[in-house]
């Protein structure tokens, strides 16, 4: 299966990191020092949250 997910990402001058946004994910937070740390980074907290979700409708 494949999905696709727009992410919004910021400099956060605060944490000297990069922050994504997430629409279909509001609760998701992570970071990255660089941009693409961030998109490694948010690729995998997508992948969890997906199993997560699939995990809980089958449940």
């Amino acid at each position: 299966m494949y999905n696709e997910f727009i992410a919004i990402i910021e400099k956060d001058d605060e944490m000297i990191g990069i922050l994504p946004i997430v629409r279909e994910f509001p609760e998701l937070t992570d970071q990255g020092r660089t941009i693409k740390e961030c998109k490694a980074n948010l690729a995998d907290a997508i992948s969890i949250m997906c199993a997560r979700d699939i995990h809980a409708e089958s449940a």
